[in-house]
């Protein structure tokens, strides 16, 4: 779960390291609308994910 809650985390990195590395906000709205698009699916994933990963350590537990 490690794992995944991590490669999540790194593409999201990537995306915004791609969009300010290429200055798109200026020189491709369009692009760089659909990045940033791709960043908050990736968010919500990440944060499902974690959820989760949350839930079923509380479990693990008992």
């Amino acid at each position: 779960m490690e794992i995944a809650i991590k490669v999540l985390q790194t593409e999201i990195s990537n995306r915004k390291v791609l969009i300010s590395r290429e200055n798109l906000m200026f020189k491709d709205r369009k692009k760089a609308t659909e990045l940033l698009k791709e960043i908050s699916k990736l968010k919500q994933a990440l944060k499902v994910v974690k959820d989760h990963h949350q839930r079923k350590g509380a479990y693990d537990l008992d």
